[in-house]
């Protein structure tokens, strides 16, 4: 952080617009501050001539769409409209595009080869902010793609994959709570065979948990690391152990989510929505 305030005050532009923007970007589960915290690091962005920092200010740009476009559709009624469903992921899709370009751009500034041996000369800053694009790129198109139909994801699986392996073997497969091994296990959920494979699903979604454990609960800090398992625990008929997950996630209280990770307020609340959601889809009552 010291070294990033540093080529901040380097840039041309004042550390007060970058106070401003990480105070605004901690508080995204507001909208309105997400929006602010957006604007700022555009704002950065147009002023800095230096790679880490563009890099950073893409990132920081390209995850607040995609968490924009997530609340489209996760906050819709479970009664919605057909109508309404469609307006929202066109809405969404359009903010994960957004989102994909600003991570490829990011991506293009480091290089394009997957080999990580290409990479000796990158600082750990570097390669931090490079695996990060590479993670924010790939979840945007995942989710985007299945907007856009099963043949769009057969199409975009290949990449998707081949960039979750190249963060693990750059051993950075705690991004974003273990982005990599979440990524890999939803995909292995849902696709069908001999595209996904459900012991890989297992392997990767409670490795993802397991590393990242809520503090004294049986669920994840990034609880999407569980829903994930629980879809998987739905798919291969394990119901039950689905809808205990899925019961814990729900029963969190405002201050739990506070407590236990004051940065993962406004990821926590959209996904405990996820999960009343999938609590009644699943049948679980």
């Amino acid at each position: 952080m010291k070294l990033l305030l540093l080529l901040i005050s380097m840039a041309g532009y004042s550390q007060a617009t970058y106070e401003q923007a990480q105070i605004a970007f901690d508080k995204k589960h507001d909208k309105n501050q997400a929006l602010i915290a957006k604007n700022l690091y555009k704002e950065i962005y147009l002023q800095s001539s230096d790679t880490i920092n563009k890099c950073f200010c893409l990132n920081r740009i390209s995850y607040l769409d995609f968490l924009s476009g997530t609340r489209k559709t996760i906050e819709l009624p479970t009664n919605a409209s057909k109508a309404e469903i469609e307006k929202a992921e066109k809405e969404e899709l359009a903010l994960l595009k957004e989102s994909i370009a600003r991570s490829q751009e990011c991506k293009n500034l480091f290089g394009t080869s997957l080999n990580v041996g290409d990479y000796d000369q990158l600082s750990e800053r570097e390669i931090t902010l490079f695996t990060q694009a590479h993670y924010s790129h790939s979840t945007s198109l995942a989710r985007a793609s299945e907007i856009e139909g099963f043949r769009v994801v057969l199409k975009n699986w290949p990449k998707i994959k081949k960039s979750m392996k190249f963060i693990i073997n750059f051993k950075k497969e705690s991004t974003f709570y273990y982005g990599p091994f979440r990524t890999l296990g939803i995909a292995n959920t849902k696709m069908p065979s001999p595209f996904g494979n459900k012991d890989q699903a297992y392997k990767y979604l409670s490795e993802a948990v397991d590393q990242s454990k809520w503090t004294n609960k049986d669920i994840s800090k990034y609880i999407y690391n569980s829903i994930a398992l629980a879809d998987y625990f739905k798919k291969v008929d394990e119901p039950s152990k689905a809808c205990d997950i899925l019961s814990q996630i729900i029963k969190l209280t405002k201050t739990e989510i506070e407590n236990e990770n004051s940065q993962l307020i406004a990821e926590t609340l959209i996904d405990q929505k996820r999960a009343v959601k999938n609590f009644e889809t699943f049948s679980c009552n």
